[in-house]
């Protein structure tokens, strides 16, 4: 008895010191799975004042078993799990300048890919990939489209939908990391859709039709090599969305939201996580955007750049699973490019701002270090 905790929320918390028969000196951390324990108060205590996070606390007073009163402050501090991510650029791809491409990410930081495209005015039918330190030519693909969507890995590749010269086609292709085929057309031409999960088990949601239609506006449909199904729609329809995930655990957020008119100007906050049956409302982007790309899976994703109008983003957000953050800018505002790899490892290049490789790594600082500090004692009057 007589203990406190300090933490933020319910999900991460420390618990110091306490009472039994002799006191306690214990000190415990909850990671939102598991107790672990962590370096002991220098003194016993209880009936205390404690503020704080779970990694930066403060306890000020209490008492000792034997009854008498302390006026001690400790400080604890925890910088085992302190990290920080970076951009730095990367080597320059075959494709110098502007290069327009799909959404969705392909392959990892170390080997990744981009696929078709446009350098305006044509459309292209380039590959490129990448393996963690320089770009190579890959097998040309057979439809030059952009705005399409990609998806899987760099020898397993999956390309859907896009636009050619102002019409949006409903083709399919797989690569298998050195030549194109035809895979199963969808069922809709749309371009502006995203696609996440493998070439044999992916999902594809959104995007906008030649004609404006709520129907691919929210649209979801499975891939699974051979043919497209139908899955429950979007509860928010959106078109350049960002996406990550698997088949069954699937995460969407931002994108455009309207589709009639001068949609690049009315961004899309919403979040949606996809269940493999449903999909259900999430917290909002930090900053409503389209265009961008992604990285990372359900519980640590980043959406990275984007556009919305007037103005081309640099801006990086990161999503922990259950909240966006803002972490360091891209290198250079750039929409409409491609990307890649993890939340603490990821890649993203060209665009139509002509932006090179820029590469994302979370680190962390040092070893790190868990500790109580005896601080200066408070008055008592």
């Amino acid at each position: 008895g007589g203990f406190q905790m300090f933490g933020v929320g319910a999900y991460n918390a420390t618990y110091a010191g306490g009472r039994n028969n002799a006191g306690l000196t214990t000190n415990e951390e909850y990671n939102g799975a598991a107790w672990s324990i962590r370096p002991s108060l220098p003194i016993s205590n209880f009936s205390t004042t404690r503020v704080g996070t779970s990694t930066a606390g403060i306890m000020i007073g209490g008492r000792a078993p034997i009854g008498n009163n302390i006026k001690n402050t400790f400080e604890y501090n925890d910088t085992t799990n302190t990290c920080v991510g970076a951009w730095s650029a990367g080597p320059n791809t075959i494709v110098t300048g502007t290069r327009e491409l799909g959404f969705g990410g392909v392959g990892t930081q170390n080997a990744a890919a981009l696929f078709s495209g446009r350098i305006s005015p044509a459309n292209i039918t380039c590959t490129e990939e990448y393996n963690g330190s320089s770009w190579s030519a890959g097998g040309a693909n057979i439809t030059a489209r952009y705005l399409g969507s990609n998806t899987g890995t760099q020898n397993a590749g999956l390309l859907v939908g896009g636009n050619t010269a102002g019409s949006c086609v409903s083709c399919t292709e797989e690569y298998d990391g050195s030549s194109w085929a035809s895979g199963v057309a969808n069922s809709r031409g749309v371009d502006f859709l995203t696609s996440i999960g493998t070439q044999n088990a992916a999902v594809s949601f959104g995007g906008r039709g030649s004609t404006p239609s709520v129907a691919n506006f929210t649209c979801t449909q499975f891939y699974d090599g051979t043919s497209w199904t139908a899955k429950n729609s979007l509860s928010t329809g959106r078109y350049g969305s960002g996406g990550v995930g698997t088949q069954n655990s699937a995460l969407a957020f931002g994108g455009y939201c309207n589709n009639n008119g001068p949609g690049y100007q009315t961004g899309c906050p919403q979040t949606e996580e996809w269940d493999g049956t449903n999909w259900s409302t999430k917290q909002n982007l930090l900053f409503a955007v389209g265009a961008g790309n992604t990285a990372g899976t359900v519980n640590d994703a980043l959406m990275i750049g984007g556009y919305l109008h007037p103005a081309v983003s640099s801006y990086n957000q990161s999503w922990d699973g259950t909240a966006w953050s803002m972490t360091q800018n891209l290198l250079a505002s750039a929409a409409r490019f491609s990307s890649g790899g993890s939340g603490n490892a990821a890649i993203a290049a060209k665009g139509y701002t002509g932006m090179g490789t820029a590469l994302w790594n979370v680190n962390q600082l040092g070893a790190g270090s868990q500790n109580w500090i005896g601080k200066v004692d408070f008055v008592t009057e």
